[in-house]
């Protein structure tokens, strides 16, 4: 196995990791055991590691070196787009951070536009209700 590929599925399995992915494994979560949510966590984290060394094996497969020498500027222009991209849309206040508390939970939320709701609806969808 090329070691540039064993990297790019460590990269996938330490992106699965991250606070997004995380938010998204701890709504899964809830109500499992602790082995579950390590199962889970796990699997999530080599599905992530696993379809990025895929990918990077097709790519390899298909593409050229004429092609492959552009993917860094081509990767490098598309971060900076999505950087620019959430820019504007804090700029615009379409993302919001907000700080508040309920009794004496103090917390922190980032949302778009008005997707902040304190409705008992996801609660009910959860079966907590």
């Amino acid at each position: 196995m090329d070691f540039g590929l064993l990297i790019i599925l460590y990269y996938g399995i330490l992106h699965a990791l991250g606070p997004d992915h995380l938010s998204a494994i701890a709504l899964f979560s809830i109500g499992k055991d602790k082995k579950e949510t390590f199962m889970l966590s796990l699997l999530f984290a080599v599905g992530h590691g696993t379809m990025l060394y895929l990918l990077a094996l097709f790519v390899g497969q298909i593409a050229n070196e004429s092609i492959l020498q552009y993917g860094d500027t081509i990767s490098s222009a598309v971060i900076v787009l999505m950087g620019l991209y959430l820019v504007y849309l804090a700029v615009t206040n379409k993302i919001r951070v907000d700080h508040h508390k309920h009794a004496s939970d103090q917390h922190t939320h980032i949302y778009y536009k008005d997707a902040h709701l304190h409705d008992k609806s996801m609660l009910l969808s959860l079966g907590l209700l």
